[in-house]
């Protein structure tokens, strides 16, 4: 999802438009996952718990001088709200790129991806 909100462009902007208003305006923008745990109410601080109970966040984050910020600001806005989730032509892209680059990965590391797996039982 964070990859296909700074690829598929947002509102009026196509992809390679955002990246150079993104590239002319700011030092760069990037929108990450962060995950956490949650304990639950009445549980031990510092224990961990059964790992059912998450929050996952989608954050969003910049760099721009003093005199930019509210540019910065705006793509923020930008591409929260009006990300083209929707371009399927791209998303089917950008899954085959991944596609492409897992098998790689079992082709060059293929004991590292086996072992991987067996470690997550």
């Amino acid at each position: 999802l964070t990859r296909i909100m700074m690829e598929t462009g947002a509102g009026e902007y196509d992809s390679v438009a955002l990246s150079r208003r993104i590239g002319t305006h700011t030092g760069g923008v990037s929108v990450s996952t962060m995950i956490s745990g949650v304990n639950k109410e009445g549980s031990t601080p510092g224990v961990v718990g059964e790992g059912e109970h998450f929050v996952s966040k989608i954050l969003i984050s910049g760099k721009s001088t003093s005199d930019k910020t509210e540019e910065l600001f705006s793509i923020f806005d930008l591409i929260l709200r009006d990300a083209n989730l929707d371009s399927q032509a791209k998303i089917i892209e950008m899954l085959r790129e991944s596609k492409s680059r897992g098998e790689s990965t079992v082709q060059g590391s293929g004991h590292a991806v086996a072992n991987a797996r067996i470690r997550s039982r």
